[in-house]
């Protein structure tokens, strides 16, 4: 495989850094509107527990108090994004949550320029162009963008890592080579879930290998380096385990389209994600003229570019195939053989490729790029609801605090009893009155009236 060997035109630069400008608005805008969620919150206590305390309690990961969790996995699985947000919090600052909340869109926005980069080695001008616009105005992205979770770094690491790895097949420099080894390693102590890319670089080789092995050993040695400066994180996850599963939801056949629906239109659009948690389809119901909208515009968009695929390069076929299927079967594999479900953002690391494959189609003829527009006016009105709908907001607990605030003494008893939202509630609410947690784990999903009277007149002892 050969870079393309041509002469990169005048007004790229100057549309990608207006497009990374626009990106940045967007990212920015309203980025502190919603309160921390309980994930966030989760991220926001390892980021700012100095790190003697958090060695000290890797021990009693996961165990429940009164008020708090103790140190969650999240700690030793994301440790390039804990190092770097723990760096930037040493700068002076009012609000630790915004400046993790601006660490994020700072991250998202990095991603603009990097895809436009990674994707110029083997797509045409027009479809960078057209791949790096839809990433701008992204409504799954800006989410993430705006998210105190590792996420905006992994995508963006996953970004340069595949446009480095693209240019190593093209020349098989060393010095590539190593840039992609050091980007795989940073991915993988971001999250695991970047196990993909090892996997995508491996199936590239092979692809390269057939017809010259002795080219495959580089990027071979490449990916055997990111793996022995992995082993020491295996070895402490072996230890120490994993995340906790956060749903006991069983994998679904819906799943995968729903995943593409969120790559779409993000979480704000259609229905929200509480009523995706009803249980039942009859929330839906409402929503599903404008799900087949999305549907067929984004999904025709997707046709196209899988299409356009066969004018690449067999390699570059094979890279930019594997990048969009292999994350997401390994996050189903995951999700089947463990407790945990799947969630859209474990396949993260294929939403990029699903974004190229939308710019191929957005670049083809001119009845696509109609629906390319229509794509952007999707996308710009789920921001709108994103920025301005409460129905699709994040659990108000900074809200809460100021009614606590205002209505509770020291003398009352706060009990939450979405138990695990104790540590949540009390993130914004420091008292004077006490938080508790009800139901205790030991009793979740065995709650009967008799008990719940017993365990309230024991929690109460006295107080409102």
């Amino acid at each position: 495989m050969s870079a393309p060997p041509r002469a990169r035109p005048r007004h790229l630069v100057p549309l990608v850094v207006l497009l990374t400008l626009a990106g940045l608005a967007l990212r920015a805008f309203h980025m502190t509107a919603q309160n921390l969620w309980f994930d966030e919150i989760g991220s926001a206590r390892i980021a700012t527990t100095p790190i003697a305390e958090l060695v000290r309690d890797v021990g009693a990961q996961g165990v429940e108090t009164n008020r708090t969790r103790a140190v969650e996995p999240t700690a030793w699985l994301s440790t390039a994004y804990y190092a770097l947000v723990k760096t930037v919090l040493r700068l002076p600052h009012d609000s630790p949550d915004a400046l993790m909340r601006l660490t994020s869109v700072v991250l998202g926005t990095a991603s603009i320029p990097a895809l436009a980069w990674a994707t110029y080695a083997f797509l045409p001008v027009e479809a960078v162009l057209a791949t790096t616009a839809l990433l701008t105005i992204a409504p799954f992205h800006v989410w993430y963008s705006q998210e105190v979770r590792p996420y905006a770094l992994l995508v963006l690491l996953a970004v340069l890592a595949v446009g480095a790895y693209v240019r190593a097949l093209a020349t098989n420099r060393v010095g590539w080579w190593a840039l992609v080894a050091l980007l795989v390693t940073l991915a993988l102590y971001t999250h695991p879930i970047a196990l993909g890319l090892p996997a995508i670089a491996g199936l590239g080789l092979l692809a390269t290998g057939t017809a010259s092995p002795r080219r495959a050993l580089p990027g071979l040695a490449a990916l055997a380096a990111a793996g022995i400066a992995f082993l020491p994180l295996v070895t402490w996850i072996g230890r120490h385990g994993a995340n906790h599963p956060a749903d006991l939801r069983p994998v679904g056949w819906l799943d995968v389209p729903y995943a593409f629906f969120a790559y779409a239109v993000g979480f704000s659009l259609g229905p929200s994600t509480t009523e995706l948690h009803a249980g039942t389809i009859a929330p839906l119901l409402p929503h599903l003229p404008l799900i087949a909208c999305a549907a067929v515009v984004f999904g025709a968009l997707a046709v196209r570019g899988a299409l356009a695929t066969g004018a690449l390069s067999p390699v570059v076929r094979v890279v930019l195939w594997s990048w969009l299927i292999v994350p997401l079967a390994l996050a189903l594999v995951v999700a089947v053989r463990s407790a945990n479900p799947f969630n859209v953002r474990y396949a993260i690391v294929s939403y990029p490729a699903f974004v190229a494959l939308l710019g191929l189609g957005a670049a083809a003829e001119r009845p696509f790029r109609a629906l390319a527009m229509a794509a952007a006016a999707l996308s710009f009105a789920s921001l709108a609801n994103l920025y301005f709908d409460p129905h699709y907001a994040k659990e108000d607990c900074r809200g809460l605090a100021e009614v606590l605030r205002a209505e509770a003494s020291a003398t009352d008893l706060v009990v939450v009893n979405a138990a695990y939202m104790a540590g949540a509630v009390s993130y914004y609410y420091r008292g004077p009155a006490e938080v508790r947690a009800y139901p205790e784990a030991a009793h979740r999903g065995s709650l009967d009236p008799v008990r719940t009277s017993a365990d309230m007149a024991r929690l109460e002892a006295g107080r409102r």
